[in-house]
């Protein structure tokens, strides 16, 4: 079976979508081939990090600091419910275009490597509190 599926690794609902999913697929023993595409959630977010994500989230959905806060919190607990140790208010929120591009050139390149970067790329965007400039010095040292 062939899964597609589009994705963008600054999304929370994303990973943890993909967790469900790769669980209930290793629980039915199922053999799945995954096709990752890439969707840029905000295409005109900036390369440098302007905000928190409280404080995007209270700006993009008219909440108030404290109801952004909940809000994150709720999608953090979302994560750790699925075992994913969000640290989903500290994450830096930034352009992951540089991050779909990178993953394109794996699945151009190195196909076989496709699988183990896109959770590399989910855990330093989602879980790590790292600006993508240090993302991308962090990635060339491996």
């Amino acid at each position: 079976m062939k899964i597609t599926y589009w994705s963008d690794f600054a999304c929370p609902y994303c990973y943890i979508g993909n967790s469900r999913l790769k669980r209930a697929i290793n629980d039915l023993n199922l053999d799945v081939e995954f096709d990752i595409r890439a969707f840029e959630l905000d295409q005109n977010a900036p390369k440098d990090v302007k905000s928190t994500t409280v404080e995007r989230f209270a700006i993009k959905y008219g909440l108030s600091i404290e109801d952004a806060r909940k809000q994150v919190a709720q999608i953090s607990g979302l994560g750790r419910d699925e075992g994913i140790d969000f640290k989903y208010e500290s994450t830096l929120y930034t352009n992951t275009r540089d991050a779909h591009r990178l993953m394109k050139l794996a699945q151009d390149k190195y196909p076989e490597n496709v699988e183990k970067l896109a959770r590399l790329l989910l855990m330093l965007i989602l879980l790590k509190t790292l600006s993508w400039q240090i993302r991308k010095c962090y990635l060339k040292s491996l």
